[in-house]
């Protein structure tokens, strides 16, 4: 594998290995959009390339960006991909996840939710949800005060989730539309705002590992550094390509070993905007 080591302090080290791993030994943690997967098999069916690695954890082979090219690649049929390896419990990695403004629906149409959710108990208040009752399930914030959304008993990350998304997609089917905020964003003033639960790193592996995955715009992982641009042949990655992983990786870094690679500032657009302190481009 390559090596790519960024120093924050002497104690505060994120080390990336760049290398191969089967497709099929690799694990999603959210759901896959068919719409998004179709746009990058075409994608991928025009091109000759993989441009970046996707991110995955190095001890449990669970991905943690790049779910969508992995489905891409396993569909047309590759063996291989290439991945930006990283411990994940290393504490400058941090995952988070997302609140939901709803728009162009009324407060009235959001509390009627509550008859499409009956086995739910539902709470209604000014005080703050508190997540650390694991049967709470999300809040929703209208005309000044919270509508809590209860279980009857304590529900796993993954399907407290699915709850969300049915809200979601209650909201969509009613005419609405849905911002995705960072979690804890407080200046959403009047508007509707759907408050989901904290996820954790154990939740987002065992989710993965046992195939109880989340819907689709969950988690939110920040990761200060990312490799770009290595562009890999996709005739590397291909069944027909002879060698196993090992001599995979051999080209791989033979590959990158005669490319330059500047580290940039991040929080900066180029084909998006990437929110990363830092960016490493291989040309």
């Amino acid at each position: 594998m390559s090596v790519l080591y960024h120093y924050y302090s002497e104690n505060m080290i994120l080390r990336i290995n760049i290398g191969v791993e089967e497709i099929d030994k690799l694990y999603i943690h959210e759901e896959i959009v068919e719409e998004i997967l179709g746009k990058l098999v075409k994608a991928f069916s025009k091109t000759s390339l993989q441009m970046h690695p996707i991110i995955v954890d190095e001890n449990t082979n669970v991905i943690l960006d790049g779910m969508h090219r992995w489905s891409a690649l396993k569909n047309l049929g590759y063996k291989y991909i290439v991945c930006a390896f990283i411990d994940y419990h290393n504490p400058l990695i941090k995952v988070k996840n997302w609140y939901r403004i709803y728009q162009s629906i009324s407060s009235g149409k959001i509390l009627n939710i509550k008859s499409l959710l009956k086995s739910f108990d539902i709470v209604y208040g000014e005080e703050k949800p508190d997540f650390s009752d694991k049967r709470l399930v999300s809040a929703i914030y209208v005309k000044g005060r919270y509508m809590k959304i209860y279980s009857n008993k304590p529900m796993s990350s993954p399907n407290a989730y699915k709850v969300v998304s049915f809200i979601d997609e209650y909201v969509l089917k009613s005419g609405g539309r849905i911002k995705y905020v960072p979690s804890g964003q407080r200046d959403w003033n009047e508007e509707i705002v759907l408050v989901t639960p904290s996820i954790s790193k154990n939740d987002v592996i065992r989710s993965a590992l046992s195939r109880n995955i989340y819907p689709p715009k969950s988690t939110r992982h920040i990761i200060p550094i990312r490799p770009l641009y290595l562009n890999i042949p996709l005739k590397f990655l291909s069944k027909n390509f002879r060698g196993n992983k090992r001599l995979r990786n051999k080209f791989l870094n033979k590959f990158l070993y005669h490319k330059d690679v500047y580290s940039v500032l991040g929080k900066t657009y180029i084909d998006r905007f990437y929110e990363e302190d830092y960016l490493y481009l291989y040309f």
